[in-house]
């Protein structure tokens, strides 16, 4: 995949002026923010088609892509997609200091796949999330994925982003065995997952397997709390009129638990209970029991969760889809990274707090025609001279095939919007 720098339309800064800012309920005005992120040179690829197959990626990355610095001078790619030997799931690939695929390092590695143990939230796929380090020299390693089951009562995969349903679950890095072992699910979604009958005799949920998106974790600025953003759907009727339709599309949503209790209980196989925040406040379980009641019609089997207030409006009723939230130290800030439908550009918006959000500010345009942009991500670089770097990472791949289809890396910087 080779594009000329003018097939991007890459835009030199956000062309959205801060309009009215995006506030939940109870969360207060979102901040004005005096800087704002631009672009800083020209986009590159960091993981061409030729050296994704080459380290035995079949597709992908088919999700966020986190850097995750594994040990000292080890810096690693984790993403989910398909791997030629070892099938889906997600997996680990060496980079260089500038991210660049390692093409004299081993090929890549699944370090976590489905559970076929039992026909659970993650039954049928295992991927797409974010790491996090516990605190202390010796802190445990958590990734936060995304789960899927396609099997129908009956025993048959059913294919398809509307059959099936999904969650969020936790795993936990086993050094020894060279992956994540998994704790268990902690986030279920707000409507029901029961697998029924529609009038032609074919099974299907009200979920949709997409919907929990590509779970992404932050801690606060206290270090107390771990924020976990993703993408869930809801029957309360607040939400779903013009504007949101979080009845029929994903949403925006926001849990978050003591960081000390997740740690605590990371490894255990009983994860630490989640709160999703609901008109106000962090009330609303992440995860509720088999034929529990949270609010209204929320119920089903195990694997359901509470309600949620979306945490953004579906700006222009458009959409966003794959929310991710980074911490930038040197800014003191917190950044969300979105796709925005229909044209998949990338935007960016800003927060002090994590709850109240500026409106959404076009960052990057869509991708040259044929092909789309998916899953951007801003990781956090810390260069050779200790200053704090911002890279944009996301897939570009072709409409109709993963055939075609690379990562790619922009850098961008803050600047003055006077």
């Amino acid at each position: 995949m080779n594009f000329p720098v003018n097939a991007w339309r890459v835009l030199g800064i956000a062309t959205l002026a801060l309009l009215s800012p995006s506030s939940p309920a109870g969360s207060g005005p979102a901040p004005m923010i005096g800087d704002r992120l631009v672009i800083d040179g020209v986009s590159a690829p960091l993981m061409t088609n030729a050296q994704r197959r080459a380290a035995g990626i079949r597709n992908g990355p088919d999700s966020i892509v986190d850097v995750w610095r594994s040990e000292p001078g080890r810096l690693q790619l984790i993403f989910s997609g398909s791997h030629l030997e070892q099938g889906r799931g997600t997996m680990v690939v060496r980079v260089g200091p500038d991210l660049k695929i390692d093409l004299a390092a081993p090929r890549a590695t699944v370090v976590l796949q489905a559970d076929r143990r039992s026909p659970g939230f993650d039954y049928d796929y295992a991927g797409g999330g974010d790491v996090f380090t516990c605190p202390g020299a010796n802190g445990k390693t958590l990734y936060f994925y995304h789960g899927e089951n396609h099997t129908d009562p009956t025993g048959r995969y059913i294919r398809g982003p509307k059959n099936g349903w999904t969650g969020i679950g936790m795993a936990t890095w086993n050094a020894r065995a060279g992956r994540f072992a998994k704790d268990g699910q902690i986030i279920g979604m707000a409507v029901d997952n029961t697998w029924r009958k529609d009038k032609n005799g074919r099974y299907k949920t009200l979920q949709g397997p997409p919907i929990s998106g590509n779970p992404n974790v932050v801690p606060d600025r206290s270090g107390e709390y771990l924020y976990l953003y993703y993408t869930d759907r809801t029957d309360d009727p607040a939400y779903e009129a013009k504007g949101q339709d979080c009845d029929k599309r994903a949403c925006t949503a926001v849990a978050r638990a003591a960081v000390s209790q997740v740690c605590s209980a990371a490894g255990t196989g009983s994860p630490a209970p989640w709160f999703k925040y609901y008109k106000g406040a962090f009330t609303q379980p992440g995860l509720l029991g088999s034929g529990s009641k949270a609010v209204g019609k929320t119920a089903g089997s195990a694997g359901v969760g509470g309600r949620y207030t979306p945490i953004v409006d579906r700006f222009e009723n458009r959409g966003e889809t794959t929310p991710n939230v980074t911490w930038l130290p040197r800014q003191d800030l917190y950044v969300m990274t979105a796709l925005r439908r229909p044209e998949r550009d990338i935007a960016v918006r800003y927060s002090r707090d994590l709850l109240a959000w500026t409106d959404p500010e076009v960052l990057i345009g869509p991708a040259p025609k044929g092909y789309t942009n998916k899953y951007p991500r801003l990781n956090v670089i810390a260069g050779a001279d200790g200053a704090e770097r911002y890279m944009m990472l996301w897939t570009v791949k072709a409409e109709a095939s993963w055939e075609d289809a690379e990562l790619r890396g922009q850098a961008v910087r803050f600047a003055s919007r006077r």
